[in-house]
């Protein structure tokens, strides 16, 4: 009888822990207090030592329509610990499509060590087109961004960026992955996802328990929730996993039907607008006889004649192929000389700012986005990855492991015509 009088006490006890867990100042979005928000991130303690920055709460909310748009908001809030940490945490920048996505709602505020509060200027949100890392391609994609105002080690920031996105055409649905950046200390990762009826939700989740996850129903809606906390900070990453393999805990989600219905929509798509292709001519020209040698020789070289490899992603161009009017009659320079050259002597630091790190990092070492925010990738990249290029780069230096040589010039003309054409 004694264990029967003891369980509602027991419950009641439990009850008000979670809850006290739960009740942090800045659990509310931009809630008035900013001096008891202060107080309470002073008071929670670093485990890791060597941090510069504290993630005390990452919350992304996503509802997902029934005419298949997904409204999506993340807000953080995070204390500034060293000044290191100020240039790669003092702006805040999110990246969108306008053929299919609103304008990202940002706003944000920074609490000073000092308590005093310093909230976003409107006025100094930029919305520019986005950098684009090869120059062959071309895109409306856009990027807003904007300086947090005030950050100095011991200030706590808080910030929320809206979304509103559609799908790139029905089928494909809206996908997505929050990825968990431990490598600095997360107090509190949240998300929640709210699918309308009939929405066909699928998740998945690595690296994260099953107990952190819960998914209820109701009236045929579907509630998904996810909490992590704390987050022990992560120390050693390993290089070369496959590319389907995260480096960090993730949790994704996806509203297309299935793959196999995805793959076949598109490939639809693609056989529709590669169908004009005019190749028959160019086939027809070809001698009778000609060995695969010859017959590839010939195709390349109308490749080359008369094919400009360019990106050209302006609206729906960004997942749908398309074709370009550039003309190709343009005449061709001739180039100084013929053959090629060498350069022996090169100092192996002079390279380093011509190395191409997306593909370095993401593709060879497989540090991929992953579903990262644009600006938490940077950071990863920052503080975790380079260094690592920096400490190789070093030690082939001083071993006098690699001795850099170039060789450049035109070995070939590609309008030739024939086998020497190649």
């Amino acid at each position: 009888m004694a264990h029967l009088k003891l369980a509602p006490l027991l419950f009641l006890f439990l009850l008000n822990l979670r809850t006290a867990r739960g009740a942090e100042p800045w659990d509310a979005p931009f809630a008035a207090d900013a001096s008891a928000i202060l107080k309470r991130a002073n008071q929670i303690p670093t485990a890791d030592e060597d941090a510069s920055v504290q993630i005390l709460l990452e919350d992304h909310r996503i509802s997902l329509e029934a005419n298949g748009r997904a409204r999506s908001t993340i807000r953080k809030v995070y204390r500034i610990l060293k000044e290191d940490a100020v240039e790669d945490w003092a702006s805040i920048e999110q990246a969108y499509q306008p053929w299919r996505e609103q304008k990202p709602v940002i706003r944000a505020r920074v609490i000073t060590k000092a308590g005093s509060l310093h909230t976003l200027d409107p006025k100094t949100i930029a919305d520019a087109p986005e950098q684009q890392f090869d120059a062959s391609t071309f895109s409306d994609t856009r990027t807003v961004r904007a300086p947090l105002p005030a950050v100095e080690p011991g200030a706590v920031v808080e910030f929320e960026v809206a979304t509103d996105s559609g799908p790139a055409f029905a089928e494909a649905g809206i996908i997505e992955r929050l990825v968990v950046i431990d490598s600095v200390p997360i107090e509190r990762f949240h998300v929640t996802i709210d699918a309308a009826n009939g929405i066909p939700l699928q998740t998945v989740y690595r690296q994260i328990p099953d107990s952190a996850v819960r998914k209820t129903s109701s009236k045929g809606t579907t509630h998904i929730e996810c909490e992590l906390r704390p987050l022990k900070v992560r120390k050693e990453f390993e290089l070369g996993l496959p590319p389907d393999t995260s480096t960090y805990p993730y949790f994704a989600f996806s509203t297309a039907s299935s793959w196999k219905g995805l793959a076949a929509r598109y490939a639809e798509i693609v056989d529709r607008q590669i169908q004009s292709a005019e190749v028959r001519a160019l086939v027809a020209s070809l001698p009778p006889g000609a060995t695969p040698l010859e017959l590839a020789g010939r195709l390349a070289t109308e490749l080359h004649r008369n094919i400009r490899y360019t990106g050209v992603e302006f609206g729906e161009s960004a997942v749908i192929p398309a074709r370009s009017d550039v003309a190709t009659t343009n005449p061709i320079p001739t180039p100084p000389f013929w053959g090629s050259r060498i350069v022996e002597r090169i100092d192996l630091q002079s390279v380093l700012p011509y190395i191409n790190e997306k593909m370095l990092f993401g593709v060879q070492w497989g540090y991929t986005p992953a579903g990262r925010k644009k600006d938490e990738y940077e950071a990863f990249i920052k503080n975790e990855v380079r260094p690592i290029l920096h400490k190789l780069a070093k030690r082939c230096a001083d071993e006098k492991i690699l001795q850099p040589q170039a060789v450049y010039g035109r070995v070939f003309n590609p309008l030739h015509t024939g086998l020497q054409g190649l």
